[in-house]
């Protein structure tokens, strides 16, 4: 989001960009290959047999996988010769939970008393995500907000009840960026912006009727109004780096890299009031302000009309430009590396590695 003086020029693009690819998760037209659950079962079996010992010379202290693509490891492991290894299963966003039917389950190679509520069973089929949470010696997510929200029904994603079970080995640490390197609900609120006094520039893909409303919005205000469609991680990088403010209006976020790089390039965030975006981003309010720590915006509930509030404090600040290059320096100087996380989650491979011991 830029603003600039009246007057000023824009040059608004609406355009679509990089079509889908096949990959190893699903086909050019953006579906699930039909064997996924072979696929990441295979790459499951596979770690587990690794800690187990397959290759000669080399036992790994601690087995970390992430989310559902590797979660059958740590089930592997504990029907296997590796049961007595660590696991840690870090979830990055519980809506993805690789199920499928229960028709499967005699040829992942498992014993028949692992398909019970206590192993893989989920719902009747087959749940990867759940197999290895209830698997796994430690869960972590992205950031202890998400870490409290999917204990509740609302994020909870129907593991709710499993989460809380386990909450005593439930770790949030907040991801990191590479510092060298440095959406649900916006369509209604972008007349209210545009109207704001902003500019507004879009990148990115994914709900066809969204981007349908965007790409509308884009052909009403011309010259207010850029949308590009698709996925190009050098443009976002750019328009970061050239843009005084960014809007990330998730209805829920585990954590996020978008407001990490953000902050990092001194473009502000706002956002909403959820997952690792309440974590990482400091709400420029009366306090934060006073105190100098202020590094953004937050907004509650996830409306167009809270959005827009936030906008209007947003463009407050930016009148006042020794509180608006405070808001950037504090943002621009926090510790947004990986090093952090990096030993929170060196001091639980620690911990896991006592408690085998003892």
């Amino acid at each position: 989001m830029r603003r600039r003086s009246p007057g000023s020029t824009f040059s608004c693009s609406t355009r679509r960009i990089c079509s889908i690819v096949p990959g190893p998760y699903g086909d050019a037209a953006g579906a699930d290959w039909q064997d996924n659950w072979r696929r990441f079962a295979a790459l499951g079996r596979v770690g587990a047999d690794i800690a187990a010992g397959a290759i000669q010379g080399y036992v790994p202290q601690v087995v970390h996988a992430h989310d559902w693509q590797s979660a059958m490891a740590p089930a592997y492991m504990r029907y296997g010769r590796a049961a007595g290894t660590p696991s840690v299963v870090t979830v990055h966003n519980l809506a993805f939970q690789g199920q499928f039917p229960a028709g499967i389950f005699g040829e992942l190679g498992l014993p028949a008393e692992a398909m019970a509520i206590d192993g893989v069973e989920y719902y009747g089929g087959v749940g990867f995500l759940k197999a290895g949470l209830q698997a796994a010696s430690a869960i972590t997510t992205v950031s202890p907000t998400y870490a409290r929200e999917i204990a509740t029904p609302e994020f909870g994603m129907g593991l709710d009840g499993l989460i809380r079970q386990r909450a005593d080995d439930l770790h949030g640490i907040v991801n990191g960026i590479d510092v060298e390197m440095a959406i649900a609900g916006l369509a209604p609120g972008v007349g209210g912006l545009a109207a704001s006094g902003v500019r507004l520039a879009v990148l990115g893909s994914g709900d066809s009727g969204l981007e349908g409303l965007l790409l509308a919005a884009a052909a009403r205000h011309r010259g207010r109004v850029g949308v590009v469609v698709g996925y190009d991680e050098k443009l976002s990088h750019l328009m970061q780096g050239g843009c005084d403010a960014i809007v990330v209006p998730s209805r829920f976020e585990p954590c996020g890299l978008t407001q990490l790089y953000g902050l990092r390039y001194g473009c502000v965030p706002v956002v909403a009031r959820t997952g690792g975006l309440a974590d990482t981003v400091i709400d420029a309010n009366e306090a934060a302000l006073s105190a100098g720590v202020a590094t953004g915006f937050q907004f509650a509930p996830d409306d167009a009309g809270a959005l827009l509030h936030a906008v209007r404090r947003l463009a407050d600040a930016y009148q006042n430009p020794v509180m608006w290059a405070s808001i950037q320096r504090q943002g621009m100087k926090a510790d947004l590396s990986w090093d952090r996380g990096a030993e929170k989650y060196a001091a639980l491979y620690r911990s896991l590695l006592s408690r085998k011991a003892r």
